[in-house]
């Protein structure tokens, strides 16, 4: 018969052991901890989002035109937007959009680029500088004309004479009012956590955690220190992206 027996000695390490191994974990749940996911939830779901609006974009620009610079959307290089972290603290994490100031000149009509009876072609262009965030919010566009300008209406060309009011209802079409704000909202409130699953953050830190519990000793600045660094791979440190 083979007898096993402990004596108080023993125990007394064995319960030290368990001590660390539970504080190990909970600080899994501690602020430092959370406010470190919450960095790299963040990145990875931000990139991914970017990526997928770049996507929708190529295929519906009627839609989405407005968030890159003319003739570009799609195009990650000339997007007019950023996500960044308005807040991480406390377990909240608030993303929010931005919007970046265009600094390419409008397109002209090929039809006002033709030479006129006066052989004189349309010259100026000028910058829509709050383009993404005007077309965005569907916000009408007044301005007077200060020259006599050319308005091609798809048609024909009209001439409108200077100190004439301009209203533009819609600018950049219809589709385009809120729909940033849309799909912001319909991606992050159904696609972040399988991007989450999928990016290996959940399995890196478990995987970490279980070889630092499995160190005698440990307890929770070893897993506190090792979880920071592997969820420091996944943030790099980004606010904006």
């Amino acid at each position: 018969m083979i007898t096993l027996s402990a004596n108080s000695f023993d125990l007394s390490k064995i319960k030290t052991e368990l001590d660390l191994k539970v504080a190990g974990i909970k600080e899994l749940k501690s602020q430092v901890v959370l406010r470190e996911f919450a960095d790299a939830v963040f990145t990875v779901g931000a990139k991914a989002f970017i990526k997928a609006i770049n996507i929708e974009a190529r295929s519906n620009p009627k839609k989405f035109h407005h968030l890159y610079e003319w003739n570009a959307a799609g195009s990650n290089t000339k997007r007019l937007f950023f996500l960044y972290k308005e807040e991480n603290s406390g377990g909240t994490l608030i993303i929010r959009p931005g919007f970046i100031q265009s600094k390419s000149r409008v397109p002209v009509a090929p039809e006002l680029l033709m030479p006129g009876r006066t052989g004189r072609t349309v010259a100026g262009r000028s910058i829509f500088k709050d383009k993404a965030s005007v077309m965005e919010r569907g916000d009408t566009i007044i301005y007077r004309a200060s020259k006599p300008t050319p308005i091609f209406d798809g048609e024909k060309i009209n001439f409108i004479a200077a100190g004439t009011i301009i209203r533009i209802n819609h600018p950049g079409g219809t589709q385009v009012k809120g729909s940033f704000e849309e799909f912001f909202h319909m991606w992050f409130g159904t696609r972040l956590q399988a991007i989450i699953n999928a990016s290996g953050i959940i399995s890196s830190v478990d995987k970490e955690v279980a070889i630092v519990l499995n160190k005698r000793g440990a307890s929770a600045p070893e897993v506190r220190k090792a979880v920071v660094a592997i969820l420091r791979e996944y943030s790099k440190g980004e606010d904006v992206v």
